[in-house]
């Protein structure tokens, strides 16, 4: 048997790269400026997200006598929504929750909210454009998937 975060973390990706091809995901990387979503002619930043995996954990409970590989494993998602217009971002992020609570990847439970969401503003107002982002954090456990012995690249 083996876990294959990888391909968990892909399948929400593609989950929500599908569903919201208006939006533009980045994940787990900050966005150079020159690929920040744009409004035309404008230096204002149209709404965008940043996906930001966390790492496989045990845990603390759901331990088993068969060994370490049959203990009960989680992982996480945080969305971050940023943009130039406090509404535009909440409205995207609302979105992408929404369609994110419940859905189930392959080799993993369905994604619950861990978290709420957290609203925070840029405090260096002089430079522009101000940036605007929200959070939510997704919590999701981690099932073996049925593959014999171990992953290897």
């Amino acid at each position: 048997m083996a876990f294959d975060l990888y391909a968990i973390q892909t399948d929400i990706t593609d989950h929500l790269e599908t569903t919201f091809p208006n939006i533009t995901f980045f994940r787990d990387t900050t966005p150079e400026d020159e690929e920040i979503p744009r409004r035309t002619g404008s230096d204002e930043v149209d709404p965008f997200c940043i996906l930001q995996f966390g790492p496989l954990m045990a845990r603390p409970r759901g331990k088993s006598i068969k060994g370490p590989r049959n203990d009960e494993y989680y992982s996480w998602i945080q969305i971050i929504s940023v943009g130039s217009v406090g509404s535009d971002i909440a409205a995207s992020l609302a979105l992408v929750v929404d369609r994110l609570i419940g859905y189930k990847p392959e080799g993993a439970t369905r994604l619950i909210p861990d978290s709420g969401q957290t609203d925070y503003g840029s405090r260096q107002y002089s430079v522009r454009p101000v940036l605007y982002y929200q959070t939510q954090r997704f919590e999701f456990g981690v099932a073996q998937n049925g593959l014999d012995g171990f992953l290897t690249a």
